[in-house]
Formats: structure tokens, C-alpha cells, sequence
């Protein structure tokens, strides 16, 4: 398989690499290289996942010329390069090179583990590029080795360069007998590799020295740091207002009252208030994006609150969910009258059965009496009806709940369940948890509200959903959300498109005052609010048990059209950042989504027809996705910010004198579980951070074990605020 997945964008490509199994040589994960004239280059990842090629990198990260290793002689040396380019560079000259994905940051998230299965080769010659970045890849690479195969001998390769970021492709290019129209991209052909090939055996001999004598330099002094640092800088985005008049007028006067009762940002209330309505509407009703087409989308969305403790997040989502509440109340209540039914029923039904079981006997004893042989058919068998059904409870939310208990609400409740989760950090974060690995695939499927899901247990036997149909709604606080959404953006667990499907984020402002109001009577507008709330759970399958479909009048199907190609060449621009361009991407569910709840909130004020959507509605989805896109803005934002945070959390540190100089990694992580600096990821990401700006200088330690990296501080530090 050489030929490109659909899922890859080929505008603006330039080049792309496979990774292929280390066994069977099959493609199983793809870098792409894009190069728009007066930008910078762009690299996209790919992974196969379940047969399906999607955009992401797998975690660990993948190492480049795996394949190579099972044909590798052990006496030969394995070269390692900073970048994929290099490495196939290197093995059109006949040479065993690895790589790892995501480039110089990101050594360490690579699965250098897998070496430890060849610890037959031995010999590695490490080729760093010619500037920091490089000799902190290596650095990294080095440690990794000599962590999974003690007995390496490892040399590193400090080629010639004539500027500052030359690498190999670049020394290779000022060798005489280089074709002067090579591009870097293509295989050379002999003689030319022959030539290029002894060229670099001979700098091989002539520039390599032992790593461990290159790295481990002895240093027990403060290094001398060179120019001013630069300051660290935070930023938060703004977000555009909710546009809360597109509900109907007696919605948005319940929830503008209630925002200025509580004293919350409408938009705290508006977002969770979609995401009931369309819960409520559930499988009942589709739409059909495209007529024609298989293009359907249902109303189920994700959402999120965010805001700092003690914002009244939560009491706002409660206060939105009153028709909800209303509407469990009233199925519980019919709950409780079937029951009381069933009951008399079952029990009338008992007393007939055991009558004919009666009648059957004498009938048999007779005929037996009789000397005649027993037939049943003759004495009618127990001819009664079937058992009464057991009623079941009309659900439309869960609080919490394993996967397994919510496959079963799903069965019992094919139009879909409301997932409803104060703290949904919690939620992020239980996949991590031993023995819950596999319940991120079943959230993940459950967003489309298309997919069936087989659900298999050990000691719990198998469940099959044959609507996995999911709402989810919850809060969260600024910063576990950017500790998650930096994971997520690192190529870390969190980017598998997780995120991305909490399309209803709002991180509003704060209000600037909190001012005591007097009580505001909403009990007219709840009335109104609940019978909007009866129609949508009034709304039904068709006989078959199958949705019902609605599609857009010709007017709003032009528009939808004119807005789906102005998203789709915006994607496909490459201006965007990668989670961004996810999250846009899935604006193609958001806004039919959000066009037929807004259809059905406005059935009754507007007259509108059943099953067509007017240009209207349209518009106010679209205006929603305008507001909802500057909200996800922000929030990604806060990712990138939280390495400044961090940054300035670790001098405060340093300052207060929690970590004494010199320091390593291990010295920050290790036992102190310090937010955003946790783990060896974040830790060394926030000092590589802070060595690029020249507060801290590093150098490699000799021990009594290990070689370590140590930090120093700039002396300067000591004297400004942070």
C-alpha cells in the first residue's frame, strides 16, 4: 500500500513518509509535509486505527525505519536523525536509520522501547542537526538508548556544517559529487550514492567521538548565561456574546431572567438548554444534511462550562435543566401507575394460569383413568395470554455510570440518554483508570448517534446497543481543562478527537460586579417552557421504530451549501492549527445539529412545516457556530498558555527556594505533584521553555550511576517579579 489514504489533504503537499510494522513492513502510521510559499513547513500525522485511517499521531510516538532492524546486520551501526527526511535520505545510501515522529520536542514521547527487543545491535551513531535543538534531540535519543540497552556503544556524529540548522540533507548537498539538481526528497542514483556513501564513512571516521564523552560533561559550576531573557507573556482570547435571541422569545426571556437572577452569564445557561432540547428529541428525529444523499446528522451534542470554583456553573446548569427535571417527573409518575397497573394485571394473569394448569391436569389424569393415550392438542394446552410486560421507566438522564450499565439504559432507551456530569474532569480523566481503557471507544462512537456498539465483559457476558445514542453536559475549571487540552494538543492520550466533539464549549466572561436583585416570578415563563417540553417528547418514531427525517427548504439547502463550501476551503487552506482544524471540521454535525433543535423549539411560533427547515433557523445555527468558534478559541488558547504558567509557577519555586540549584527533571516531578508539572512530559517542556528565553542554563552531570541534565537560574531572575 503506497497509495495515499482519502482522509490526506493534497493541496500544498510536498512529500510524505509511511511507518511501516517492524514485522510485516505494512504501512500503519503516515507524515505529511506541506510548504506554502512564505510560510513555514507543516507536518500532519496519520495513524491506522481499526482499519480506518485517521488524522493524529499514536501515542507513544511511532519510530521511523522500524522495517529496517529485521534485516540489520548486528556488526553494522544503526544511524539515528532528527526528522524523517534524513533518514530516508540515509537509506538510499544503504543505510539502517531511525527516526521518531513530531520532531526535536517530542524524543522522549517516542516508544524508544522497542529497542530493547534488538539488543543484539549495538552500534548507534547518532547525527544531530547543526544547532540546539539538535544536540537536545540527541541528548534525549542518548538517554533513551542507554535506559533500554546499557551495553550501546554510542557515538555521535558532529558533521561540518556551514550554518546554523544545517543538517544531513544539507552536508550531503555540499559534497562534490551531489547532483546539483537534488531536491532532498528523491533516492540518488549510483554512482552518485556510491560517492555520497564513502563520504560519509569517511566524516563518520574523522567527526565522531563517543556520546557519553560529548554529553557527560563534568560540570559542578553555575554556566555562564549570555544576554537578557525575555519576559513571559500570557494571553486571554475574547468571545463573542450569546446569541440568545435566536430561542424563542418566551426562551430567551426565561433565560435572560435567570442569568440576571443568578447573577451568571447567559451563555452558562443557553449551551446546556440546547443540549436538553436535542437530548430530549433524540433518535426520533434526524436530518437529512444533503437530499439524495445518506448524509444524516441527529441532535445529540457535548458540552461544557468552564469557569473558576464558585461561579455558580453548576447551579446554572441545574436551573436550565427545570423542563428536563419536569419531564422525568412526569415519566416517573407514569412509571408508578403502570407499575400499580402490572401489578393487578400480573396477578389476575397468575390466577388464570394456575386455573388452566388446574383444568389441564384433571384433563390428563382422566384421559390417562380412561386407559386413552394423553393429547394435549385435544385438551387445548394452557391457552392464555402471554405475561404481562414488566413497564419500564422512561430515562433521560444518568449522573454516573460504567459503560456496561449505560449500554443497558440505551437498549431500554433507544431514542438516547443525557449524560449530566457536575465535575467532567472526572470524566476525562477515567479512561486513564486500570481496568477502563476500553470506555473511550464507546464515547467516542456514541457522538454521531449512528453507530450500534457490541459491548463484551468478562463476567458480564455481551451487550449489544443498536443505538448508541449519547448526550453529555458538565463543568469544568480553567485549569484542569488547559491541562487536558495541552495533552491533547502534544499529541498526547487526548488526541484522538475526544475534545473536538464538545462542540458547545463556552468559557464566557465574568460578570465585573455581583449585585443583589430583587426575586424575579418566572413561574408564567416555566409553563411556557415545560409545554415546548412535552411537544419535543411527544415527538415519536415512525411504525417501523425507525427516525424520522427532515431536511431544508430550497432556500436554506443554497445557504447550507454556500456555508459547507466556505468551511470546506477553509480547512483545506492550512492556515489553521491542527486542533482547531478538528474542531472546525466537526462543525459539519454542529450546525444541522443545532437547525433542528432550533426547528422544534420554534415549531409552534413560527407555523413552520414538519419536515423542512426555513432559512431562518439556518441562520441562527450558523450564527451559534460563530459564537461557539471563538469560545473554542479561547479554550485551546489556554493550552498553549499553560506552559507560560507552569514557567512562572516553576521561578516562583525556585525563587522560594523549593528547588535548589543545580536541578534536574526528576528533581520537579519526582513526589511533588505540582499542577502543570507533574510528569516528565510537562517538566521538561516548561524547561526547555524556559532555557530558549535564558532563564536557565543546562549541562550534562557525570554520577555515581547515569549521566544527568542539570539547571541552573539565571542570577538575574532572583531579582524580578514573576
Amino acid at each position: 500500500m503506497n497509495h495515499l489514504p482519502s482522509v490526506v489533504r493534497q493541496n500544498h503537499l510536498t512529500h510524505y513518509w509511511w511507518y511501516r510494522d517492524e514485522i510485516t513492513s505494512e504501512p500503519f502510521a503516515l507524515v505529511v509535509r506541506y510548504d506554502r510559499e512564505g510560510e513555514k513547513k507543516k507536518f500532519h500525522q496519520y495513524q491506522l486505527v481499526n482499519g480506518e485511517w485517521t488524522e493524529g499521531a499514536a501515542t507513544p510516538l511511532p519510530i521511523y525505519g522500524l522495517h529496517l532492524l529485521r534485516d540489520h546486520h548486528p556488526d553494522k551501526n544503526i544511524f539515528i536523525f532528527e526528522g524523517e527526511k534524513c533518514a530516508e535520505a540515509a537509506y538510499h545510501l544503504d543505510l539502517t536509520a531511525l527516526t521518531s515522529m513530531m520532531g526535536s520536542s517530542n524524543a522522549t514521547n517516542a516508544d524508544w522501547a522497542f529497542l530493547a527487543r534488538y539488543r543484539e545491535h549495538s552500534r548507534f551513531v547518532l547525527v544531530p542537526d547543526h544547532d540546539e535543538a539538535g544536540k537536545r534531540y540527541m541528548q534525549a535519543v542518548y538517554r533513551e538508548i542507554c535506559r533500554v540497552n546499557p551495553q550501546a556503544e554510542i557515538r555521535i556524529c558532529l558533521l561540518p556544517c556551514k550554518e546554523k540548522g544545517d543538517d544531513f540533507i544539507d552536508w550531503l548537498k555540499d559534497q562534490e559529487g551531489c547532483p546539483s539538481e537534488w531536491d532532498g526528497f528523491q533516492p540518488i542514483d549510483e554512482p552518485a550514492s556510491l560517492y555520497l556513501y564513502q563520504a560519509f564513512e569517511t566524516a563518520i571516521a574523522q567527526y565522531s567521538i563517543p556520546a557519553n564523552e560529548y554529553f557527560n560533561v563534568v560540570a559542578h559550576t553555575k554556566p555562564v548565561t549570555f544576554g537578557p531573557f525575555e519576559p513571559i507573556e500570557e494571553s486571554i482570547l475574547s468571545v463573542k456574546s450569546c446569541p440568545v435571541h435566536t430561542f424563542p422569545k418566551e426562551v430567551e426571556e426565561w433565560l435572560d431572567s435567570l442569568s440576571q437572577q443568578m447573577q451568571v452569564p447567559v451563555d452558562d445557561l443557553a449551551a446546556p438548554f440546547l443540549i436538553y432540547a436535542g437530548s430530549v428529541i433524540g433518535r426520533m428525529r434526524g436530518m437529512r444534511v444533503r437530499r439524495g444523499t445518506d448524509w444524516i446528522e441527529f441532535p445529540n451534542l457535548w458540552g461544557m462550562i468552564i469557569g473558576r470554583p464558585s461561579l455558580m456553573k453548576s447551579p446554572a446548569m441545574k436551573a436550565a435543566r427545570k423542563p428536563l427535571t419536569f419531564l422525568i417527573s412526569v415519566a416517573k409518575k407514569l412509571y408508578e401507575e403502570a407499575c400499580a397497573q402490572h401489578a393487578g394485571q400480573l396477578e389476575t394473569w397468575k390466577i388464570l394460569k394456575k386455573a388452566k394448569e388446574e383444568q389441564l391436569k384433571k384433563g390428563i389424569s382422566k384421559m390417562l383413568t380412561d386407559g386413552f393415550k394423553v393429547d394435549l392438542q385435544k385438551l387445548g394446552g394452557i391457552d392464555i395470554e402471554p405475561e404481562p410486560k414488566t413497564p419500564t421507566l422512561k430515562r433521560y438522564k444518568t449522573d454516573d455510570t460504567t459503560v456496561e450499565k449505560l449500554g443497558e439504559l440505551l437498549i431500554e432507551n433507544p431514542h438516547g440518554v443525557l449524560l449530566f456530569r457536575d465535575e467532567l474532569a472526572g470524566l476525562l480523566y477515567s479512561f486513564e483508570k486500570a481496568g477502563r481503557e476500553n470506555d473511550r471507544p464507546f464515547f467516542l462512537e456514541s457522538w454521531s448517534g449512528k453507530e450500534d456498539f457490541n459491548i463484551d465483559r468478562i463476567g458480564r457476558g455481551s451487550l449489544y446497543v443498536p443505538a448508541l445514542y449519547l448526550s453529555i453536559i458538565g463543568s469544568i475549571q480553567p485549569g484542569p481543562l488547559a491541562q487536558y487540552i495541552r495533552g491533547a494538543m502534544q499529541g498526547g492520550k487526548g488526541d484522538d478527537g475526544f475534545i473536538q466533539r464538545f462542540q458547545l464549549m463556552v468559557w464566557p466572561e465574568e460578570n465585573a460586579e455581583w449585585r443583589l436583585v430583587a426575586p424575579i416570578s418566572l413561574v408564567h415563563l416555566e409553563e411556557k417552557i415545560k409545554e415546548i417540553f412535552l411537544f419535543l417528547d411527544q415527538l415519536a418514531f415512525d411504525p417501523n421504530g425507525e427516525p424520522v427525517f427532515i431536511e431544508f427548504d430550497l432556500e436554506a439547502q443554497a445557504a447550507f451549501d454556500n456555508w459547507q463550501i466556505q468551511l470546506e476551503n477553509r480547512l483545506r487552506k492550512d492556515d489553521l492549527p491542527p486542533h482547531m482544524e478538528a474542531h472546525l471540521a466537526k462543525y459539519k454535525k454542529l450546525v444541522p445539529a443545532l437547525s433542528l433543535i432550533f426547528h422544534y423549539l420554534h415549531a409552534d411560533s413560527r407555523g413552520q412545516s414538519p419536515d423542512r427547515i426555513d432559512i431562518t433557523t439556518l441562520r441562527g445555527a450558523i450564527l451559534w457556530a460563530e459564537y461557539l468558534e471563538s469560545h473554542a478559541e479561547k479554550i485551546y488558547h489556554s493550552g498553549m498558555n499553560m506552559v507560560q504558567k507552569s514557567a512562572k509557577s516553576l521561578l516562583r519555586r525556585i525563587k522560594n527556594g523549593d528547588v535548589k540549584e543545580p536541578f534536574s527533571a526528576r528533581d520537579i516531578y519526582q513526589g511533588r505533584h505540582w499542577s502543570g508539572l507533574s510528569n516528565p512530559m510537562e517538566v521538561e517542556e516548561v524547561l526547555n521553555f524556559l532555557f530558549e528565553r535564558n532563564y536557565l542554563m543546562q549541562q550534562m552531570v557525570k554520577t555515581s550511576g547515569r549521566p544527568s541534565m542539570k539547571y541552573w537560574v539565571h542570577s538575574d531572575v532572583y531579582k524580578t517579579e514573576t
